[in-house]
């Protein structure tokens, strides 16, 4: 469907930020549908919900994280055990099957919803937040340490108090060579921000000291204005340990009602101080709104990410990257969604590289039955890029899930995985993990 216009929304709900995309005046009930090459194979390896009232967790809005021996690690905001979401691995069995372990279930005071992806560590302890819960309500850092029996130790590494050092994490933290950890809060910092909140988030460090606490740093508090606002997503570091990050609201203030959100880069000095730069600033238009998800590096250090509104068919989102050149950074948008089997706005994703330069993702809706794609963009000849579409999610009603809001990440030989929020095998479908695997596939890229 195309829309005369789109609105971001942005609230506050049960304790924590809401940020949604709505539909104004529909004109074409039938959406433009895209030429896009369907290829590979997909399967569910685990079902949400499948354990009942024994146990398991419900809606993953996170995406996945993979260890050495093909482990795959994640979170879910929900669960059967306390309402406050678990984090699980799941383990390849030798008859093709996983099996999953939940290795920790959040009650509430060490956190409650946890929406991120998790971050190992050299040591392979795991890293992550909570959007509520902990000892003031405003969410937590945690990290899990492995122990023996598929036993993990959680520690909330740090509570955030009452929204002036920022509340509601909701993205991942990453992690640079000396073991600080880097995160962003999607509200809190300045009380004065632009869009009536409670503060328009915050950027933050914690580093650890020498009695066993971590000590937090703001390095930005988001005013909502041209620096922009509401930052869902993580920051990425590139080589020399600067940070790059999206806000989805702010920047450009004439844009729709909150701004269209802004692409941003903080570099440290030699006095460990931090400044912050705008490296774009969405305008609504072609070159997209609404950048929630994070952002990936190349070698050359070109950043490319997906803004979930925007673009030159509508309101479908697109994927951009920016380049530097003599005169600032410049973006190009290598794909605009169309609505149709394409896919549909790209939400809370990180765009992945493989070895061969294709990239993959998802989009929440879309495709030729709504609940959304997976996809790849591969390069071709005159700086354009192909679409293929590698599963279109609702072939199957419900049965091989609905709405991935994560991106996805590979294994070792070109396997991509993920998440769906909602769908699957269970009585009761609370989201899936999927694999979906190319016909020609290449290993993920360093």
């Amino acid at each position: 469907m195309r829309y005369e216009g789109r609105r971001l929304e942005v609230m506050k709900g049960s304790g924590y930020l809401i940020v949604r995309i709505v539909a104004l005046t529909a004109l074409v009930m039938a959406p433009a549908m895209a030429s896009v090459e369907a290829a590979g194979t997909y399967k569910i390896i685990h079902s949400f919900g499948s354990h009942g009232s024994n146990g398991d967790g419900e809606s993953p809005y996170s995406g996945l994280t993979i260890d050495t021996a093909g482990n795959l690690y994640g979170t879910t905001s929900y669960d059967t055990y306390y309402g406050a979401g678990v984090a699980f691995e799941l383990t390849p069995t030798t008859t093709g099957q996983w099996k999953e372990h939940i290795i920790h279930v959040f009650d509430g005071s060490d956190g409650r919803g946890p929406y991120s992806s998790l971050t190992f560590d050299l040591a392979g302890n795991l890293y992550g937040t909570t959007v509520q819960g902990g000892s003031y309500g405003c969410g937590t850092v945690f990290e899990l340490s492995p122990g023996g029996a598929n036993k993990w130790k959680e520690t909330v590494l740090y509570s955030f108090p009452d929204g002036s050092d920022g509340c509601s994490p909701s993205s991942s933290v990453a992690l640079d060579s000396t073991g600080n950890l880097y995160g962003t809060t999607a509200v809190g910092g300045l009380a004065n921000c632009d869009n009536g909140l409670s503060g328009c988030g915050t950027v933050f460090e914690l580093t650890p000291t020498s009695d066993g606490s971590w000590k937090k740093t703001l390095l930005h508090e988001f005013t909502g204005g041209r620096d922009g606002g509401v930052p869902r997503a993580g920051v990425v570091l590139d080589r020399a340990g600067n940070l790059f990050g999206t806000a989805g609201a702010g920047g450009i203030q004439n844009c729709l009602t909150v701004g269209c959100g802004t692409v941003y880069e903080l570099v440290s000095n030699s006095h460990g101080r931090w400044k912050f730069k705008v490296l774009h600033q969405f305008t609504g238009g072609n070159d997209g709104a609404g950048p929630f998800g994070g952002l990936t590096l190349d070698s050359a250090g070109n950043v490319y990410g997906t803004a979930s509104s925007g673009g030159k068919n509508g309101y479908p989102g697109v994927v951009f990257e920016l380049q530097l050149s003599s005169t600032g950074w410049k973006e190009r948008v290598l794909h605009a969604f169309t609505g149709g089997n394409d896919g549909s706005n790209p939400f809370y994703e990180t765009l992945i590289f493989d070895t061969a330069g294709n990239i993959y993702g998802t989009t929440e809706a879309g495709g030729p039955y709504g609940n959304g794609v997976v996809f790849e963009l591969m390069p071709s000849s005159g700086a354009r890029w192909r679409e293929k579409i590698l599963h279109s999610f609702g072939r199957t009603g419900y049965g091989d899930g609905a709405n991935p809001y994560a991106g996805v990440i590979l294994d070792s030989v070109g396997h991509v995985y993920g998440t769906t929020l909602a769908g699957g095998h269970a009585r009761i479908p609370a989201g899936t993990v999927f694999e979906a695997t190319p016909q020609t596939v290449a290993p993920v890229s360093d």
